[in-house]
């Protein structure tokens, strides 16, 4: 940056100039301001031009979508999905009766 130009005029180069607890102060701001423009969304899509860069995961987001899908399903399988995964596999549902369970949320959703 030269002695005529400002901060604003070349932010990245500022923030890679200064020490990293100044710019840590300045990520955490601007995650601050991602996150308030970015309202409740658990799961904020990064993207650089063309280029997908994955997701931001917000904890207090995925907990509300969380709440959501739970309060959304039938309630024997929220009860069965709120248990920890046992010790023993043969007490989990199997793959028929998580795909029984979805054709009749389907159809439900459907209606």
């Amino acid at each position: 940056m030269t002695a005529t130009e400002t901060p604003v005029e070349r932010p990245v180069e500022f923030v890679q100039s200064l020490p990293e607890a100044r710019r840590r102060d300045i990520f955490f701001a601007l995650l601050r301001e991602f996150y308030a423009a970015n309202g409740d969304l658990a799961a904020i899509p990064l993207r650089e031009g063309d280029t997908d860069l994955g997701y931001l995961v917000r904890p207090d987001g995925v907990l509300t979508g969380y709440q959501k899908l739970m309060m959304s399903l039938p309630r024997e399988v929220a009860e069965h999905l709120s248990v920890a995964i046992p010790d023993d596999l043969d007490d989990c549902l199997s793959e028929e009766e998580v795909e029984a369970i979805h054709r009749r949320v389907e159809a439900r959703h459907a209606q």
